[in-house]
């Protein structure tokens, strides 16, 4: 006998209709449950164990659900408190549940599974119509008399059975919730919200506690119910509905203008034919009644141009829109409204620890969810309450989305980002991007609270975003290694990097100082001491990068930008123009005018690629019309681009030939300024500045540096500078006397740096090695650094008579090397850093660490250096090196095995609820088994039927080598054997009598 015989005649000893009676009602056998029991070990210990869909296969073919399950769960009253048809409803349930659990296949999927895949996907929505549009929603109502019963159980009385059951129900909604989500979506809501399957979400999410094991199962039935949905969608009022179906009626008729602007008409055959003999003997003829003005440009406009074919990444956009209607959305605007108020904090922080402990229950793709349906509600923070008046519009609840601002839940989310970047997952990356962006924008609208304390929190929370340069430079490699990814994905990439730089440009330029944690690796030096111990050997070969915090520049950053690859991520997105909105088409916009007006890479963007695009844009008055409010923007970016252009072309004609070809860092010069770069002869890194130790007078510190400059054997240097001295003291003379000849004041000192009016005085040597002592060794540093020689100047206050007196100090102490008592002239010295390019490093002095080891340096800016005591410490950290592609697939192999074996797990938890483990339903059983086993006594005939059918059934098991099975489950199979022949005895018995 096989599979489908057997299975065939389970179903048909469930029950069946009684067509005797009016009202036809389906009537249970007694042997209803058992056969219950066994569908179900079936479905585990053939489909389950061997990995394939046959069961369920039969299952479909023989429709349990429509004629059995569904009829049986229809009929039932709801009353719980009756345990044999509360038992029978959960039968039904325990089998529904692995019918519409997920389809899963893989590259190991077996070839009879694809065949058997189409067919099973139209059975699950199928069995999904027939429970939320059955009338009354008689079968959910059932379902929910099932759960009432473990619900209605204190918590601390619950057994793992009731768990089991609250399990697999909830499964059941992740379930109905999934299939066929896109099209449904509407009918899903509106059902789950009628039976009040929206309420048991929020109250079980309010007390997560309680469900703690079941909290990766509400997050998947959120997303499904939410994924797609844009929230200003679901905020919007009526007449913002009637706005966008008329936006929708227009973008309608524009495409059809657009198609029917080069589509045939039955006249275009009429009028002149022309054909073009070509050099390889090729003809080329088109028609037309303008072919005379212009045959040539509708020829070309016939070309086709075949691009070679690229592989395409089969990358899933985890956010494909959906569309609702009206009543949907009023039930998920209510449902969003009431689970931000008292489940989503609770929620997202069980989740949080889930994710940080590496749970068995959180898989892979649960970090997709979280992050998506975080960035969800994020937004619907903003729009769910209506703008409020005055100058202070950013007054929000931002309490209720407390735990995805928290910072364990900010360095997660950086932490995925990073992982996912380099595994290259692309639609984790996604959901993380979207998650990240609507937490700044959140953030920045904190910033604007008119509360002081979420103004405090909003700059702090920003000055540790903003703290790891790693983080912001992801950002850059990502945008340029976008190559094949979908829309979706290169919509949250353009949106992220235009909302990140424009709150980093906010914050940089509202702080004096912004400090950034840099990773640098660490120079090589000699190991000379051989007594170093083992472990301070391990430590310094580990070392080998450390932490360092730097001045932030957001120029610098900006600049970073600048590249071809992230101007072609751009101009992707821009290629899709016809189907972006204003807001899209402004951010690419922006992005350029970073580039070529901020930034003044002119060059980058000069390609006919670019110019070819503007052009069409600028042309499409259908395609992008002028009551589009991007038009405006666009047109006048147009303009400065191409006069510039222009004038490029005029000034460089080489830029002719450049526009063809992708641009050379070396060459982008030459090609903006028509000229090369001008060569800095100064020295590559200029010197330390030094002062001297307070208290000495004006000869003790010119003997001091003389002393210093002898000690290191650069008395030629002092040679030069008495030489130079010597020239600016007869200039200063003659200037002087000119002055008084002339009866005038001296001018101011500013007056000085004008040429055309007082000559300018620099004290300038004759060779290189005093020109680069002049910037190495300084007291001041320079006003303006594109003026290396500002503290060179003589100002009009020295006088010939001050530089004589220099003159004679300095040739004094040459000739006489001062001395000085009790110390050296070094140690006069003092050195002090830069400017503001690093940060005071507690180690400047020799002595430093054994006069105060604990020097602590108060920040400039209290908020940048929040909650970090160790800022001015370096930190040895280990080296982030590059994954190769064999360590990458690798760690991939790696986590799908860990993901398949948490996948079974959870597989097993929907057959959690075993049949025998009811003791109600085992004493009814065997009442009803001694009452059999009386009646066929009586027959006579029940040991040769018996017989008759054990072969038969052992041999099915031997089809599928169920005799290797657990010995547990072979206990179980036999049980369910025994039950079917008795069950079957009666049947025959009963016909007998009949006759």
């Amino acid at each position: 006998m096989d599979l489908f015989t057997t299975v065939q005649g389970t179903v048909a000893a469930i029950g069946s209709i009684d067509y005797s009676q009016k009202d036809e009602p389906y009537v249970l056998s007694e042997d209803a449950l058992t056969c219950l029991k066994d569908i179900k070990r079936w479905l585990r210990l053939i489909d389950e164990k061997y990995d394939t869909f046959e069961v369920r296969y039969v299952l479909a073919k023989l429709c349990l659900v429509k004629k059995d399950l569904f009829s049986i769960l229809s009929s039932w009253d709801g009353n719980f408190r009756n345990p044999k048809s509360w038992r029978i409803a959960l039968g039904c349930l325990e089998i529904l549940v692995p019918l519409t659990w997920p389809l899963e296949t893989d590259e190991n999927t077996s070839r009879e599974n694809w065949e058997m895949l189409p067919n099973l996907k139209q059975a699950q929505e199928d069995y999904k119509t027939l429970i939320i549009d059955h009338p009354k929603n008689r079968v959910i109502k059932s379902i929910l008399a099932v759960l009432l019963r473990p619900l209605s159980t204190s918590y601390e009385k619950r057994t793992d059975r009731d768990n089991g059951i609250i399990r697999i129900i909830t499964y059941l909604f992740r379930n109905l919730s999934r299939i066929d989500e896109i099209k449904s979506r509407s009918e899903t809501l509106l059902s789950f919200s009628s039976s009040h399957i929206l309420d048991f979400i929020v109250t079980a999410c309010s007390s997560i506690a309680e469900f703690q094991e079941l909290d990766v199962v509400f997050l998947e039935i959120i997303y499904y119910l939410i994924r797609g949905i844009a929230p200003k969608v679901i905020f919007t009022s009526e007449e913002s509905a009637k706005n966008q179906l008329n936006k929708l009626l227009q973008d309608e008729l524009r495409s059809k203008r657009i198609n029917s602007k080069n589509s045939t008409t039955r006249h275009t055959r009429f009028g002149t034919m022309t054909s073009i003999v070509s050099s390889d003997n090729r003809r080329y003829t088109v028609t037309g009644q303008n072919m005379q003005g212009t045959g040539l440009e509708k020829l070309d406009s016939t070309k086709k141009y075949r691009r070679a074919k690229r592989k395409k990444n089969n990358v899933d956009d985890i956010d494909k829109s959906v569309q609702i209607s009206a009543d949907a959305k009023t039930v998920l605007r209510g449902f969003v409204t009431t689970f931000m108020d008292s489940s989503f904090n609770p929620l997202f922080e069980s989740l949080l620890r889930a994710m940080e402990r590496e749970e068995p229950r959180f898989l892979e793709i649960h970090r997709l969810y979280y992050f998506y349906v975080q960035s969800f509600f994020l937004e619907c923070l903003i729009l769910k309450d209506p703008v409020k008046s005055g100058v202070y519009s950013n007054d929000y609840a931002y309490g209720l989305v407390a735990s995805v601002l928290d910072p364990r839940a900010l360095i997660m989310l950086q932490r995925v980002l990073r992982e996912a970047f380099e595994l290259r997952q692309w639609p984790l990356f996604q959901a993380g991007l979207l998650a990240f962006t609507k937490v700044i924008t959140t953030i920045h609208s904190m910033s604007l609270s008119s509360e002081k304390e979420f103004q405090d929190i909003a700059d702090n929370m920003l000055s540790n975003l903003f703290y790891e340069e790693s983080n912001l430079e992801l950002v850059v490699s990502v945008l340029k290694s976008y190559r094949l990814q979908s829309f979706g994905f290169l919509n949250a990439l353009t949106e992220f990097v235009t909302v990140l730089l424009k709150e980093l440009e906010l914050f940089s330029s509202a702080k004096q100082y912004l400090y950034v944690k840099r990773r640098r690796k660490k120079q090589n030096r000699e190991k000379s001491n051989l007594d170093i111990v083992e472990e301070e050997k391990l430590e310094i070969e580990q070392a080998d990068t450390i932490e360092q915090d730097r001045l932030f520049s957001f120029n610098a950053y900006e600049a970073r930008f600048c590249h071809e690859a992230c101007v072609n991520t751009f101009l992707t997105f821009l290629y899709h123009y016809r189907e972006l909105s204003p807001v899209q088409i402004l951010r690419v916009i922006t992005f350029f005018h970073r580039i070529f007006v901020r930034q003044k890479c002119q060059v980058l963007l000069y390609r006919l690629d670019i110019l070819r695009l503007f052009d069409r844009i600028s042309d499409d008055y259908v395609g992008f019309p002028r009551s589009n409010p991007a038009r405006q923007e666009f047109e006048a970016f147009y303009r400065y681009y191409a006069k510039k252009l222009t004038d490029n072309l005029m000034r460089v004609p080489a830029l002719y030939t450049e526009l063809l070809f992708p641009k050379i860092s070396g060459t982008m010069y030459y090609l903006q300024h028509g000229e090369d770069p001008a060569k800095d002869n100064h020295v590559s890194r200029r010197g330390a500045l030094y002062e001297l130790v307070p208290g000495l007078t004006y000869e003790q510190q010119i003997a001091v540096c003389v002393a210093v400059l002898i000690n290191e054997q650069k008395t030629e240097l002092l040679d030069e500078l008495k030489t130079s001295i010597g020239i600016a003291m007869n200039e200063r003379k003659a200037w002087e006397q000119r002055i008084l000849a002339l009866n005038t004041e001296a001018p101011p000192d500013d007056e000085f740096r004008d040429p055309l009016a007082v000559p300018v005085f620099y004290l300038k040597g004759e060779t290189e090695a005093f020109r680069n002592a002049q910037l190495k060794d300084e007291f001041q540093e320079p006003i303006d650094p594109r003026h290396p020689e500002d503290p060179w100047f003589l100002p009009s206050s020295i006088t010939y008579e001050k530089l004589s007196e220099y003159s004679q100090l300095l040739k004094r102490f040459t000739e006489q090397p001062p001395v000085f008592e009790g110390t050296t002239a070094e140690a006069l010295l003092i050195k002090k850093p830069r400017g503001h390019v690093r940060l005071p490093s507690p180690d400047n002095s020799e002595d430093s660490d054994s006069e105060d080891e604990n020097n602590e340096f108060e920040p400039d800016d209290p908020i940048t250096f929040a909650n970090r005591k160790q800022t001015l410490k370096l930190k040895p950290v280990k080296r982030r090196r590059e994954i190769s592609e064999e360590e990458l697939v690798k760690r991939k192999e790696q986590k799908e095995n860990k993901e398949k074996e948490k996948k079974s797990a959870i597989k097993s938890s929907k057959f959690v609820v075993d049949s025998d483990d009811d003791p109600e339903a085992d004493a009814a059983f065997f009442a009803a088994e001694e009452e059999l086993r009386r009646r066929n006594a009586l027959r006579g005939k029940t040991n040769n039927i018996s017989t008759a059918i054990t072969g038969t059934d052992f041999s099915l098991l031997d089809s599928y080598s169920l005799d290797n099975a657990s010995s547990d489950e072979m206990n179980d199979e036999t049980l369910g054997l025994s039950r079917k022949r008795s069950r079957v005895s009666k049947i025959i018995v009963d016909e007998s009598d009949e006759e």
